[in-house]
């Protein structure tokens, strides 16, 4: 049975499993409504006295979260100002959608933080090295150049990617970043290569098991179902979708696939029982999936991803009890959730 990862919640094109929805991950799909049509010549006016190019440290005072532009007859529209980059440029943009204006904003937060700690990222950077014996399982990934690059990437986000509007709150972040960005990179390189270590393992387990049951149309199909569930659980761009948090629990749950797959080679049938109960919870999931909407509620959007999770836990407590998990899970448990999560808005 293929699982779900984070990169398919839902139909993100990576898997065609799910039926065409929405992305879970994406901020936007909390956004409720189209922003209201503006004048475009007061908009026009506004964007002059707003905008400016070139921006290479927080030299332009405070930023508000909204602006309410007023025509000639007292009509009132609401913009949003943020940070936009533009090729190696960075820019400071009106728009029209909250939605928009807050993921680059963020996305300017990055870049401006980037200049800020050029030297820091420099040094930063030169030592994202994978190890040399680390470069055959970074093949999965794009090889290690383009790993070292999204980690680096990664990073940056984790530590920058923020919604901050004033100068002060700019530098007691910047302050608070300095001390921390060597040895996030040194944390984050550990768990990248133990990751992709354990996928490694994973894949060539699985090559393993297949090539010895090649005569076995059932087995191969077996197999090819938790590589399928190993490559949608670790995605080649994974470091950019997990937070640390999420990163600390992925080896487990890779190991969990493998040890699966070596104990049904000796008991087919009470692997494919516990398949089913298994079953019943990712089918929750999927309904889930097909029910949100741009109109979720964050509160919606955000349990579904603890479904998830749960639902990774439950996997490892049914098919590989001996890694343990670090809260308790039951079918119980994720039956209960299931309820709660109907009933949200």
């Amino acid at each position: 049975m293929a699982g779900y990862s984070l990169a398919d919640f839902p139909d993100s094109g990576r898997t065609g499993e799910l039926p065409e929805s929405v992305d879970w991950r994406d901020p936007s799909i909390l956004v409720q409504g189209a922003a209201p049509d503006i004048n475009p010549d007061h908009f026009s006016i506004s964007r002059q006295k707003w905008e400016r190019s070139g921006i290479r440290q927080w030299d332009f005072g405070e930023l508000p979260e909204t602006l309410t532009l007023q025509g000639a007859k007292k009509e009132k529209w609401t913009a949003y100002p943020g940070l936009k980059t533009e090729g190696d440029d960075l820019a400071l943009r009106l728009f029209r959608d909250r939605g928009e204006a807050l993921k680059s904003h963020k996305e300017g937060m990055v870049r401006l933080f980037s200049f800020h700690f050029a030297r820091e990222l420099r040094m930063l950077l030169h030592r994202l090295k994978l190890p040399k014996d680390a470069s055959l399982a970074a093949r999965y990934f794009g090889g290690s150049k383009t790993l070292e690059k999204e980690i680096y990437e990664s990073i940056l986000q984790d530590l920058f990617s923020r919604d901050i509007r004033s100068p002060e709150a700019f530098a007691a972040h910047a302050a608070e970043a300095e001390p921390i960005i060597a040895e996030k990179g040194k944390e984050k390189l550990q768990s990248v290569v133990r990751i992709i270590t354990a996928y490694h393992e994973c894949r060539t387990g699985l090559y393993d098991l297949e090539n010895a049951n090649r005569s076995n149309r059932v087995i191969i199909q077996f197999l090819a179902m938790q590589r399928d569930s190993l490559t949608n659980l670790v995605p080649e761009h994974f470091t950019a979708l997990y937070t640390d948090d999420r990163l600390n629990h992925l080896e487990r749950y890779i190991r969990a696939i493998r040890i699966r797959a070596e104990r049904a080679m000796h008991s087919f049938d009470k692997d494919q029982n516990k398949a089913a109960e298994v079953k019943i919870h990712t089918d929750r999931l999927q309904k889930l999936l097909k029910e949100l909407s741009p109109n979720v509620s964050d509160e919606k959007r955000k349990s579904v991803e603890e479904f998830f999770w749960l639902l990774e836990e439950y996997k490892v407590s049914v098919f590989a009890q001996e890694l343990k998990t670090p809260v308790k899970v039951s079918a119980k448990k994720l039956e209960k959730m299931f309820g709660e999560i109907m009933r949200m808005v």
